[in-house]
């Protein structure tokens, strides 16, 4: 539900009830209004995605969520732009199963990092560092890919970033990636 004065919805044809967290809801109903007192209450109803998000945050605290419903649960959080949310989810995903392949969780940080939520995307990044303490190979290189972009983001090509990029090359020479970072 939502309170309103009448005067801001009169002969509005659409409604749409705008959250200080940055969230839109459309009203589905206005359950009453007074020109008297200017005041109208409005139905609005949560989108189907938070619903689910609903259901999976209820799954994880029966103590019956496993990874992939709490990465699908951080993804919805990550659409519905919630990305404090989200990271939460998908550290917990982590911390579900810590025997799994370091693909899923490095996905999610590259997703953040595209929405632009750098400080999100190095708060899982230092998570993932501290659960995989001793990684090579690919997952390594790309971890450090990412760490490099994160810190190009926050520092604009540091130092940080060079030492960072420079320990790509020394796994893969011919890293074209990494090179044009």
């Amino acid at each position: 539900l939502a309170v309103t004065n009448t005067h801001v919805i009169e002969g509005a044809d659409e409604i749409i009830v705008n959250f200080t967290d940055g969230s839109k809801l459309k009203v589905t109903k206005i359950l009453g209004h007074d020109p008297k007192t200017d005041l109208a209450l409005l139905k609005v109803e949560p989108k189907q995605p938070l619903k689910a998000a609903e259901n999976l945050e209820v799954v994880d605290r029966l103590g019956k969520a496993k990874d992939d419903h709490l990465y699908t649960l951080g993804d919805i959080y990550v659409n519905e732009n919630l990305m404090d949310l989200a990271v939460s989810a998908y550290k917990r995903a982590i911390d579900a199963n810590k025997d799994q392949s370091l693909g899923r969780p490095l996905r999610c940080a590259e997703v953040l990092l595209a929405r632009g939520a750098v400080s999100h995307a190095h708060e899982l990044t230092d998570h993932v560092n501290k659960v995989w303490d001793k990684l090579d190979g690919p997952d390594k290189r790309r971890l450090l890919k990412i760490e490099a972009r994160l810190s190009m983001a926050q520092n604009g090509g540091s130092q940080e970033t060079a030492k960072v990029l420079d320990e790509v090359v020394k796994l893969d020479p011919l890293d074209g990636e990494a090179l044009m970072l």
